[in-house]
Parts: structure tokens; sequence; C-alpha cells
């Protein structure tokens, strides 16, 4: 029973001490944009709330990024929180200094059904947001 006692008390206070050292998502958002700030020193980097950004690229691109999976991958291993915020880094880095050119090879059509364009539609509409993504130019329904 004592060494039983041992083992349990031995991985109760494991469990503790990884969890002490978790960010919350608050804090995860906020030492994240320091660090992201530190590493794009030309752009300009806000938190925008958990888990979420906004950043504002010297070329003039204002983006928001969503920090759910780097939190999640933070998670499983919190030891790895520089690697984490040096590939989101080095995406950043990589894609401002990309030509934002078409590609139209890449390019392939996707046909979705009426349906699906009048779910999109309730939902764009639910939500407060103007919905123009088509003009329907026939009264037939096929």
């Amino acid at each position: 029973m004592r060494p039983l006692l041992g083992v349990l008390i031995c991985v109760l206070t494991l469990c503790l001490a990884i969890g002490a050292e978790m960010l919350t998502p608050q804090a995860f958002t906020e030492e994240f944009a320091r660090a992201l700030t530190r590493a794009l020193p030309s752009s300009s980097v806000s938190v925008a709330g958990d888990l979420k950004l906004t950043m504002k690229e010297a070329n003039g691109i204002n983006r928001t990024v969503q920090l759910n999976n780097a939190y999640n991958e933070y998670k499983l291993d919190p030891q790895r929180f520089g690697d984490i915020v040096e590939t989101f880094s080095a995406m950043f880095s990589q894609s401002a200094s990309k030509e934002t050119a078409l590609d139209r090879t890449r390019v392939v059509p996707v046909i979705k059904d009426r349906q699906w364009l009048d779910e999109l539609h309730n939902t764009l509409k639910g939500r407060g947001l103007r919905s123009s993504i088509w003009q329907s130019h026939s009264t037939r329904s096929w």
C-alpha cells in the first residue's frame, strides 16, 4: 500500500509541475505576440483577443492570425514554444518576400449545388454580413 501511495504522490506532483508550466490561452497569445515582434521587427503585431493576433507588415498587408493550432501544438510539448514561434515567423517572412501573383495553372473549378449556396447565403446573412456570392439569372430549377 505504501509503494502505491508513493507512486500516486509522484504522479500527482509531476502532473502539477507540468500544469504549472502551461500558459493560459491569454498568456500564450501575449507571449507569442512579443516573440513574433522580436522575430519580425518590421511588422507591427498586436493582440486582438485570446489566441488571435493582428499583424501589419511593412508592405502594408494586414493579417489576422489565429493561434489555435499553435496553442494545441504548444499544449502537446510546452518546451517547443520557441520552435513554434520560429515556424510561424518563417511562414510570414516567406509570404512577405514572395510575389502574390496568381498562378492560373493551379486554379481548379469547384461546382457547388444551389442548396450549398443557399446555406452559405443564410449563414452570412445570420452573421449580419452582406452576401453577394451569386446572382440568379434563371428562375428555372434543374
